[in-house]
């Protein structure tokens, strides 16, 4: 989130429109209930305090973490996941 303030912050600096954040990793789902987990519960004040608004969320996904692991892109290891057509 840090690495996000400070680019932000750039933009300021040099006149770069900004039009929001998308929160990468936002939630963990369990894949047996469903149910999401904020990762970082303050990761939305702080953002909104910086002045950026949320213009999206996406949950951590462990099949894309693990194909990124074994080099294998998730468009190919499993085309069918959910989040592969925010991709």
């Amino acid at each position: 989130m840090e690495d996000a303030l400070k680019g932000f912050q750039m933009f300021r600096k040099t006149d770069v429109n900004v039009l929001g954040c998308v929160v990468n990793m936002a939630a963990y789902v369990c894949p047996s209930c469903g149910t999401a987990t904020k990762v970082s519960p303050t990761c939305n004040s702080v953002l909104e305090e910086a002045g950026l608004d949320i213009i999206g969320e996406l949950p951590f996904n462990i099949g894309i973490s693990n194909s990124c692991d074994e080099g294998n892109p998730i468009v190919i290891s499993n085309p069918n996941d959910p989040q592969v057509g925010f991709l």
